[in-house]
């Protein structure tokens, strides 16, 4: 007798009459079935799952496995264990960790160096003129200022928009400079340079204490600084007339002095004041350390008088 018939046997002997044959057999054939299922799915080949790896199987197949309807038969049963190997095979699906060391394994070669790129075209040289042109052409946010440069001096402090120190200045040429000097603009040369600067004047009082200024010579002033002489101005304190002369000498050849005065001598004529701002025929050019003589050539009526020559600081 076969194992299943005796199992059947045993069944009926253990029942002992609590159950109909008949469903005593439908369990039979049931528990039949189901030991079909265990040995179908022993016959699986076993799995091996690396370390590090796990697989989750989807929901819907464990329901299936684990409730399984008691009208499925066997060829269904069957059918549904060969799409759990189907789906167990579809590793993509499942979220599977693989440790560093088996990355490193499963890595390809590395790939071959590119192609070295083409050298870049030579640059040309550009002039200075050429760099001031395009520089000169900036505008707004482009525009450079000292602190674009390396290795300039210290500038001073900006006040506002910000300015450097004269000598930076490509248009400016200064050589030692002095207290009080000026910048005066060099048309020959094209640049502005420092030296004494704007006008001064200078000049002499007369009084006759009361009566007429008498000829002669009345004084001399030295002049502290080159000079180019611009004009003269005469005042007096009552109308009346009186003609000046006006003459230098340098410090060495002084007390000998000759007139500068040429045809336009400060003169008062019948006036109380007069002047001449565009002379002709002076010697209009004084240096430092020049004397210059003050003489009454004439007078009428005049008591006071004051002649004042107005000078251009070089």
């Amino acid at each position: 007798m076969n194992e299943a018939l005796k199992r059947k046997a045993q069944k009926v002997v253990d029942n002992r009459g609590d159950m109909p044959l008949a469903h005593l057999d439908a369990i039979m054939e049931l528990g039949d079935k189901l030991e079909a299922v265990a040995k179908a799915v022993q016959s699986i080949p076993e799995t091996v799952i690396p370390e590090h790896k796990s697989v989750t199987f989807p929901d819907i197949q464990r329901v299936e496995i684990t409730n399984l309807p008691n009208e499925k038969d066997d060829s269904e049963v069957t059918s549904l264990l060969k799409e759990i190997l189907v789906e167990a095979k579809k590793k993509e699906q499942y979220d599977i960790e693989i440790d560093t060391a088996l990355k490193e394994q499963l890595k390809g070669d590395d790939g071959k160096d590119g192609v070295d790129g083409k050298d870049g075209v030579d640059g040309k040289d550009v002039s200075i003129d050429e760099v001031i042109s395009k520089l000169s052409t900036l505008s707004g946010e482009e525009r450079l200022d000292a602190s674009h440069i390396k290795n300039l001096p210290e500038a001073s402090k900006p006040n506002g928009g910000g300015w450097r120190n004269l000598h930076q200045l490509h248009d400016v040429k200064i050589d030692t400079p002095t207290n009080a000097q000026v910048l005066k603009y060099n048309a020959t040369l094209d640049v502005w340079e420092n030296g004494a600067g704007g006008t001064d004047s200078f000049g002499i009082t007369v009084d006759g204490a009361g009566t007429a200024i008498t000829t002669g010579s009345k004084g001399y002033k030295q002049i502290p600084f080159d000079c180019t002489v611009t004009g003269w101005v005469v005042t007096s304190k009552e109308t009346g007339s009186i003609v000046f002369d006006i003459k230098r000498s340098t410090y060495a050849g002084f007390p000998t002095t000759s007139t500068i005065a040429g045809t336009e001598k400060p003169t008062l004529s019948a006036a109380q004041k007069n002047e001449d701002l565009a002379l002709s025929t002076w010697t209009t050019s004084l240096s430092a350390g020049d004397i210059v003589e003050f003489v009454v050539d004439s007078a009428s009526t005049v008591t006071r008088a004051t002649v004042t020559i107005l000078v251009s600081k070089i």
